[in-house]
């Protein structure tokens, strides 16, 4: 027997989904928001188009002299006249804890997946469908041929207001609380942020709705992650217990999944070199209003349609 839900998605620590890039020299930052120019609205505009060849023309020793002379000659000259005249695919809020200039010329900067929404007419950050089947796959341990009974939609927000902010990650280890890693900055969808979609069960005795079994489940299989959320948010612990009776929790996207690597191990009965899979003992935190949490804590509401 089939059975549809009308599921809500919560977003409890800074969701990261997409890993593309905007590419080099098509964004600014200005007054805490960051502003992704939008080059085909660029290219229509005489004045700046005009300008912007004679940049283009330059020659330079190496690729940071162009940029930089590209940054003072064009960015800060015209950014006022980007703004004004709307030259911008997106406006995105810049978190308060990161104080830095933002440039992908020297940082690592990863954007969200959109879709691109006609009657707004521009594009909108969303939760692909396919990454919470994924994650509803794993915690019921369906099998291939039980996965394909589970259709998810995509998950678009409630309130368009509450966006994405671009914020600071930074990879950490387990054991040795000296170790940083490299800093990336993400655009990632902050907590409270609410999703809709629709999950569709063609199959329901495939799902066991036990909500503090799928919390138990999803909580010893990512230790470390629990350890550390709870130990350093008081607060986010206490709601998830509170609320994993009547909801399910589980961690959604970049930096939650389990790291590993593959090394090669000397075989000598009978001689052979054979690959072994060892977990990595890292994960990611993230900057968020000046306290740093790790990625992806997400509860999930169902409701029969």
């Amino acid at each position: 027997m089939s059975k549809i839900y009308k599921a809500t998605i919560e977003v409890v620590t800074p969701v990261h989904i997409g890993v593309f890039d905007f590419d080099y020299f098509s964004f600014f930052q200005k007054e805490g928001y960051l502003y992704v120019i939008d080059w085909v609205k660029v290219f229509r505009h005489k004045t700046l188009f005009d300008n912007l060849k004679l940049i283009l023309d330059k020659q330079f020793d190496n690729e940071e002299e162009w940029f930089n002379y590209y940054k003072n000659e064009f960015i800060e000259r015209y950014k006022e006249e980007i703004i004004k005249n709307n030259l911008i695919t997106e406006r995105i809020k810049i978190n308060k804890g990161l104080n830095k200039e933002i440039t992908s010329f020297h940082r690592n900067l990863k954007f969200h997946i959109r879709y691109f929404d006609f009657e707004k007419g521009r594009y909108i950050p969303y939760l692909p469908g396919s990454s919470i089947k994924g994650v509803l796959g794993e915690i019921f341990q369906l099998s291939k041929e039980d996965a394909e009974k589970l259709l998810v939609s995509d998950f678009y927000q409630e309130n368009e207001e509450e966006r994405t902010e671009i914020m600071e990650a930074q990879r950490y280890h387990y054991l040795k609380l000296s170790y940083r890693g490299p800093k990336n900055l993400i655009e990632a969808f902050v907590p409270g942020t609410r999703f809709i979609g629709e999950i569709k069960v063609l199959d329901e005795n495939r799902l066991f709705f036990d909500y503090r079994k799928i919390f138990y489940y999803v909580k010893n299989n990512n230790k470390k992650y629990f350890d550390i959320l709870f130990k350093e948010n008081k607060e986010i612990n206490d709601y998830i217990d509170k609320i994993s009776q009547n909801k399910i929790v589980f961690i959604l996207g970049f930096g939650v999944g389990r790291d590993s690597y593959i090394v090669k191990k000397r075989d000598y009965q009978p001689k052979k070199t054979i690959l072994v899979e060892k977990e990595t003992k890292t994960k990611y935190k993230v900057l968020f209003n000046d306290k740093k949490m790790p990625l992806g804590l997400v509860v999930m509401s169902l409701e029969d349609k």
